[in-house]
């Protein structure tokens, strides 16, 4: 597989349009029924609330939630509403928060979870029936129970289908912020969640058997945390079989702490089917990016920064999918990966077109990977990426492939090592056979060894090698790679 750019911007366009397409639509809010003569509105405050900061308001507020009935809406006014649990049970409803409606888990003590006198729930709210809007309101968390072990509390938790939440606050969950579990038709949309113990928006598909978790859209939120362990937002399933699909995550905003010792990423999608991840801020963090198992995916226009190791992974079986315009930058920490695909899995037709990967000490650019002779890649293209290093003390390659290799296209991409010790442009040193390879019209500059490796000492055979076009500038090996035992059909075409 062979496409111009062109192509490929066409395809990228495409996907990704028709991604925000489906945000767009599914982000409206509902309306009512054409055939209810009248939605039903419930105060809180006119069934007993008194957002006082002192009394315990679940009562008054479940009241209200039931007198709307399906369909309803319910209005929370200004003020510190104290709760034991809330629950949205009831279908279609829409629960209308003030900016400035306050609510607060009770506090006292408490066995096993359950404050002494009051029927606590597991989280600060829990939506329970289908189609529900929730608008605005800030839920703290504040008293909920934070243990490693037992995270049996959660912030806003999601059961019920078509779920809609805008403009809210989380502030300080025990667990996950907004946790959605076997459900589709879930929106997110304008919220910030902060300090969470767990992630900030969290979507899962359990072990439900024939469940499905379609159609999920989290667009223009904020998750901040300054907890070592934290991660940002995450669509998760349990296993390939049971996938993930229509998932859009874009314009999101998420800060973690810069040097995490737990493996937590800012973005995550894993087993996911058709899925746009485009215009989203991440700093800190263990991984940047970790997206295992995707089909169809668009991963672009990222801004990637501070991470502890890697920039954006994209580990096991990886097909269709196109890495086009982020840019990765681990601010000077000591990471080693800027983009990874396929570990411990095979890949097929995937893009890397235009990236910039700039700021890293040593270690691998970009890298199609295996562990212990696993995987294998077939019809991928690298194009047009611009990658810089700073001066290190630590090995370097703008480009790496440990798997066997089928028809790669490298292009158009600049490399410059900045003279790192131990720098290469590109590297092959897989196990397999590498077979029917252009690397045509690349800048390989400023790099301390040579240009290509093609390196056999695990085994690893190369043949259909084409050099085309390239320049090599600074560089004391020159293009090299090409008198390696096992190494046929080699063509060094022009050097710049």
């Amino acid at each position: 597989m062979t496409l111009s750019r062109r192509d490929v911007l066409k395809t990228l366009s495409a996907t990704a349009l028709a991604g925000l397409s489906t945000a767009t639509a599914m982000t409206a809010p509902p309306k009512a029924s054409a055939d209810r003569m009248q939605v039903i509105t419930a105060n809180v405050k006119d069934f007993g609330a008194t957002g006082d900061g002192t009394t315990d308001d679940t009562a008054a507020i479940h009241a209200a939630r039931d007198a709307a009935g399906a369909g309803g809406r319910i209005t929370v006014p200004s003020g510190t509403y104290m709760v034991s649990g809330l629950t949205a049970s009831v279908a279609d409803q829409t629960w209308e928060f003030s900016g400035a409606a306050v609510i607060k888990w009770m506090v006292g003590p408490r066995t096993n979870g359950v404050v002494e006198g009051e029927s606590r729930g597991s989280s600060i709210l829990l939506v329970s029936a289908e189609g529900v809007t929730l608008t605005g309101g800030v839920f703290d968390c504040s008293n909920g129970i934070t243990n490693e072990t037992d995270w049996s509390e959660q912030g806003i938790k999601v059961t019920g289908e078509g779920l809609t939440i805008w403009d809210a606050k989380i502030l300080n969950s025990p667990r996950h912020g907004i946790y959605a579990l076997n459900c589709s038709r879930v929106t997110v949309r304008g919220c910030t969640i902060s300090n969470s113990f767990g992630a900030g928006i969290f979507v899962q598909h359990g072990d439900e058997a024939g469940q499905a978790v379609d159609d999920i859209v989290i667009t223009d939120n904020r998750v901040e945390s300054a907890r070592d362990g934290a991660g940002g937002i995450g669509v998760f399933s349990n296993s390939p079989q049971r996938q993930v699909r229509r998932v859009v995550i874009s314009r999101n905003t998420v800060q973690l702490p810069p040097d995490q010792t737990a493996v937590t990423g800012a973005f995550s999608v894993w087993n996911g089917v058709d899925v746009v991840i485009n215009d989203n801020r991440s700093i800190g963090g263990f991984f940047g990016h970790t997206h295992p198992n995707p089909t169809r995916a668009t991963i672009s226009n990222n801004v990637i920064r501070g991470f502890k190791k890697y920039g954006l992974e994209i580990p096991l079986n990886v097909n269709e999918c196109v890495v086009s315009g982020n840019v990765i930058d681990p601010d000077g920490r000591n990471a080693s990966i800027g983009i990874t695909v396929g570990a411990r899995g095979a890949s097929q037709d995937v893009t890397i077109l235009g990236n910039t990967i700039t700021g890293f000490q040593g270690g691998t650019m970009i890298g199609f990977a295996s562990e212990d002779g696993v995987g294998a890649v077939r019809d991928a293209q690298v194009i047009d990426n611009i990658i810089t290093s700073q001066v290190a003390s630590r090995g370097f390659s703008g480009f790496s492939a440990s798997s066997t290799v089928t028809n790669l296209v490298f292009s158009g991409n600049v490399i410059n090592a900045a003279s790192t010790p131990d720098s290469y442009g590109m590297q092959f040193f897989q196990k397999g056979a590498t077979t029917g390879v252009h690397i045509i019209g690349n800048q390989f500059t400023n790099l301390a060894v040579r240009a290509v490796n093609l390196s056999n000492v695990n085994g690893g055979t190369f043949d259909q090698i084409r050099f085309t076009g390239n320049l090599v500038q600074n560089c004391p090996e020159g293009l090299g790679g090409s008198g390696v035992a096992g190494a046929t059909n080699v063509v060094i075409g022009s050097v710049g």
